[in-house]
C-alpha cells in the first residue's frame, strides 16, 4: 500500500514537472559541486563552481546563517545503485572516478575507479556524432589523474561529485540530447540481461530490480543512502530463493522501483523549501495528498501540522497566514487549498535504528478535510491566552515537534521517544485521547524544569495540560481565567498564584520564590503546605502598599474553596494539571492588569494635560 501510494505520487510530480526537476526512468537526482570545463580538442580549460549559497534563519527575529551546499541536478544514472564494488555512472562521477583522484583515499581502490569510468563512457558514446561526445572521449583518452592536484580549487574539488561542460557552449554534456539518447538505448540493451517477475505495485509483468535505489535524508540513516526494501540473509528471503537473490524475493518492476525510490526522495530533500517533511526525534515524517494544492498549499498544511512560522517574501507570508485563519476558523479546505476535503493524504513515518534499513513507524492513509479539522481541534484544545501583557494577543498555535521537545531536558528532539511521537500524532489526526504519558512527562517538566533557561510553567505546557483534561478526563477549561469554576484544584492554582504575587510585591527582587520551592508540594499534598502559605503571606499582605487587593483576592479565593469542602490532602495527576492551569491563567490576568495600569497611567495624564 505505502509503495503504492508513492508510485502514484511520483506519476502526479513527473505530469506536473514543468521545470525538469522530478527524473524519468534511467535518471536520478544528484548533488553536484563543481563542472570540469573541456576544449574541442579534450583538454581541460578550468573548473566552475556549481554550488550554491544558502541563507537560512531558524525563526523570525533569529539570525541569519549562510552555508554552500551542492546543486541538486538531475543527472543519468543506473537503476541499480553502486554498492561496494566499482561502479562508474555515465558523464558525472565523484573525483576518484572521474578524475581518478581523490584526497586521503585509499590508492588501490581509486587505481581501479578511473579505468572503469572510461570504460564505460567510451562503451556509451562510441558512434555517436556530437562534438561534446568526441571532445568527452578525447579527455578520458588522454587524461592522467596526476594532474587533478593541478587544477584550480582542488582542494575544494576532491571527493565531490563534477559534471563536465564544453567550452563555448551554454549547458552541460549530459544534457545534451546525443548523450541522453545514447544513455538510455545502453539501459534499453540492458533489459535483456535482467530477470522479469509480475511487479507488485503495478501487477504487469516487467523487469525486476534486485536492488533498489537508496533512500537519503532519514535521521540516523547512513549519508549514502538506506533501504526500505532489501534482502541480505537467508530467513528474510521468500521460500525457495537466496540471499543471492535480493527482491527477487518481492518482485517489483524497475519502472515501479524508480518511481517510488524517486518520490520518496523528493519528499525526504533537505531543501530549506521542503514543506513536506518533518523530524522529530527517531522519526523522519513526510506528507502529500494525491492532488496537487494550489500555490502556498504545501506551506500552509506544513505550519498547520507543526506550528512552524510562514517565512518568505511579506505578499506571500500575509497570503499564508491568512489562508491560515481561515481554515482554523473552518472555512471549507476547497476555498483556500482549491481541493475538496475528500482529498486523500497520507502521512509516512521512518527511522533507521540500522543505519542502512528503514524502518515504517507510521504510515496513515486519511483526508484532507480530517487532518485540517482534527489538527485544529487539537489547537483548539490547547489554546490557552498567551503570558505576554498584550491582551489582544492571540493563543499560539504550537506545533507537533514543539510539543515533544517541551517533554524531555534542554527540548533535546533526539531525546524524544520515538513511540511517543507516533502515540501523539495519533491522537492529533484522530482526535482520540492523547497519551496516557503525556501528563506525567508534562508535570514533570514543570517540577524539575527549574533549571531550564525558559519559565517551567509556558504557555505550551499548560496547553498540553488543558488539552489532556479536556479530551482524556471530559473537562471544561476556557481559554483564559474562569472566576467561575470552583474546581479545588483550579482554585488551590489561583490561590497560589496569587500568594505568589502578594510576595513579589511585597519583597522584589527576590532570587527565589514560593513558586521555586512549594509549587510541586502545593500541588501534590495542598492541605499540608497552603496553610503555611497563607499564614507567611499576612505578611506579604502587612507590607505592601496595595497588599488590600491581594487580601481581597484570597478571600474570594478561598470562598470559592470552602464552598466546595474542606480543602484535599492529596491532589491526583489530573487535578495537579488543573492546578497548574489554575495558576497559569491567574497569575498571567495578573500581570496584565498590572501591565493595563501601567499603559493607562499616561494616558490619563496627558488628557488631564490636554484640557
Amino acid at each position: 500500500m505505502i509503495l503504492q501510494r508513492l508510485n502514484e505520487l511520483y506519476d502526479r510530480l513527473a505530469a506536473e514537472d514543468g521545470e525538469g526537476e522530478i527524473p524519468r526512468l534511467g535518471f536520478g537526482v544528484e548533488r553536484i559541486s563543481w563542472a570540469v570545463v573541456l576544449r574541442a580538442d579534450g583538454s581541460v580549460r578550468g573548473v566552475t563552481d556549481l554550488r550554491n549559497t544558502v541563507i537560512t534563519r531558524q525563526g523570525k527575529g533569529k539570525k541569519e546563517t549562510s552555508k554552500v551546499l551542492p546543486r541538486p541536478m538531475v543527472v543519468p544514472k543506473p537503476a541499480s545503485p553502486r554498492t561496494s564494488g566499482v561502479m562508474a555512472f555515465p558523464f558525472w562521477d565523484k573525483t576518484s572516478y572521474a578524475l581518478g583522484a581523490e584526497e586521503g583515499g585509499d590508492p588501490k581502490k581509486i587505481a581501479k575507479h578511473f579505468p572503469a569510468f572510461r570504460a564505460l563512457q567510451a562503451e556509451v558514446l562510441t558512434g555517436v556524432d556530437d562534438a561534446g561526445a568526441r571532445a568527452f572521449l578525447a579527455f578520458l583518452a588522454q587524461w592522467q589523474p596526476e594532474q587533478a592536484a593541478g587544477l584550480e580549487h582542488w582542494a575544494e574539488i576532491t571527493a565531490t561529485n563534477v559534471v563536465f561542460m564544453l567550452d563555448g557552449e551554454p549547458g552541460f554534456l549530459h544534457d545534451r540530447p546525443a548523450f541522453r539518447d545514447a544513455w538510455l538505448a545502453r539501459c534499453a540493451a540492458a533489459e535483456g540481461d535482467v530477470v522479469t517477475g509480475q511487479c507488485l505495485i503495478t501487477g504487469q509483468i516487467q523487469p525486476v530490480a534486485k536492488v533498489h535505489s537508496p533512500l537519503r535524508g532519514v535521521v540516523d540513516a547512513q549519508t549514502s543512502g538506506a533501504a526500505m526494501v532489501s534482502f541480505n540473509k537467508e530467513s528474510f528471503c521468500s521460500y525457495g530463493r537466496s540471499a543471492k537473490d535480493q527482491g527477487l524475493s518481492a518482485p517489483i518492476g524497475q519502472p515501479a522501483a524508480f518511481a517510488y525510490t524517486t518520490a520518496l526522495n523528493h519528499l525526504l530533500r533537505g531543501s530549506d523549501a521542503n514543506r513536506q517533511k518533518l523530524t522529530i526525534g527517531d522519526t523522519t515524517l513526510v506528507y502529500w495528498a494525491n492532488l496537487h494544492l494550489k500555490d502556498g498549499g504545501e506551506a500552509l498544511v506544513h505550519s498547520f501540522l507543526t506550528g512552524d512560522g510562514l517565512e518568505g517574501d511579506a505578499e506571500t507570508e500575509q497570503r499564508l497566514d491568512r489562508a491560515l485563519r481561515q481554515i482554523r476558523a473552518g472555512v471549507p479546505p476547497r476555498d483556500v487549498l482549491g481541493v475538496e476535503a475528500d482529498t486523500r493524504f497520507y502521512l509516512l513515518g521512518l527511522s533507521a535504528p540500522g543505519k542502512a534499513r528503514l524502518t515504517v513507524r507510521y504510515w496513515e492513509e486519511t483526508t484532507l478535510g480530517a487532518v485540517l479539522t482534527n489538527v485544529q481541534r487539537h489547537h483548539a484544545a490547547m489554546a490557552v491566552v498567551p503570558s505576554g501583557p498584550n491582551p489582544a494577543e492571540e493563543p499560539q498555535m504550537f506545533g507537533l515537534w514543539q510539543c515533544l521537545t517541551t517533554l524531555v531536558p534542554e527540548q533535546k528532539r533526539e531525546e524524544v521517544p520515538g513511540p511517543l511521537v507516533t502515540t501523539l500524532l495519533n491522537a492529533v489526526l484522530h482526535g482520540t485521547p492523547y497519551p496516557a504519558a503525556l501528563l506525567p512527562l508534562v508535570l514533570e517538566r514543570i517540577r524539575h524544569g527549574q533549571s531550564e533557561k525558559f519559565d517551567p510553567l509556558s504557555a505550551l505546557r499548560v496547553g498540553l495540560l488543558k488539552a489532556t483534561l479536556i479530551r482524556n478526563y471530559s473537562q471544561e477549561i476556557t481559554v483564559s481565567l474562569n472566576p467561575q469554576d470552583k474546581t479545588p484544584a483550579y482554585c488551590l492554582g489561583r490561590l497560589f498564584a496569587v500568594l505568589e504575587k502578594a510576595q513579589k510585591d511585597a519583597l522584589p527582587g527576590l532570587n527565589a520564590t514560593i513558586k521555586d520551592r512549594y509549587f510541586a508540594a502545593a500541588s501534590a499534598t495542598p492541605a499540608m503546605v497552603f496553610p503555611v502559605l497563607l499564614k507567611l503571606a499576612t505578611h506579604h499582605i502587612a507590607k505592601d502598599e496595595y497588599g488590600q487587593t491581594k487580601d481581597r483576592q484570597i478571600g474570594e479565593i478561598m470562598e470559592l474553596l470552602t464552598s466546595e469542602g474542606a480543602m484535599p490532602d492529596r491532589l491526583s495527576l489530573s487535578e495537579q494539571a488543573h492546578f497548574a492551569v489554575g495558576y497559569y491563567h491567574q497569575r498571567t490576568d495578573l500581570y496584565r492588569k498590572k501591565a493595563d495600569s501601567a499603559a493607562a497611567s499616561p494616558d490619563v495624564s496627558s488628557d488631564e494635560a490636554a484640557k
